[in-house]
């Protein structure tokens, strides 16, 4: 256990650097790329609250489902950006950002148009982590 964690202190960083630097050629932007980061922590603070409450321990299998976590989190904020970005550029070109409550229905357009993707995206890899998540002891071949 002591040479998983020793591997992990190591990856873990590697992974979230690898990530920000994937997210941030992907968006070309600093601010865009911090946005998208800013969801990673909650995730990670709601995914070990649920451990907790659920009397998880802390093994290899629930390492790399909450490295999967935050991929898919990063993965889903991109998404989610970019359909704003392109309601808000829709919107933009047509005319209709003349108010507050304008820029909020938006919002609420290019949220919803990525709320159903989004949702498969989750499931689908909850779904596959199931296994793991289940799992006791070691698989034997």
């Amino acid at each position: 256990m002591q040479r998983v964690k020793e591997r992990l202190a190591v990856i873990v960083p590697v992974t979230l650097f690898l990530i920000l630097f994937l997210l941030y050629l992907n968006t070309r932007s600093i601010t865009k790329t911090l946005i998208v980061l800013l969801a990673v922590p909650f995730s990670a603070i709601g995914a070990i609250w649920f451990l907790y409450l659920l009397g998880y321990n802390m093994s290899i299998g629930v390492w790399v489902g909450l490295i999967a976590l935050l991929g898919v989190d990063a993965e889903t904020g991109v998404f989610m950006l970019l359909y704003l970005d392109l309601a808000y550029e829709q919107a933009k070109r047509e005319g209709r950002l003349r108010s507050l409550s304008d820029l909020q229905e938006v919002i609420r357009y290019g949220a919803v148009k990525r709320l159903r993707p989004k949702f498969m995206t989750v499931a689908t890899t909850f779904l596959g982590l199931i296994p793991i998540m289940w799992a006791i002891g070691q698989a034997r071949m």
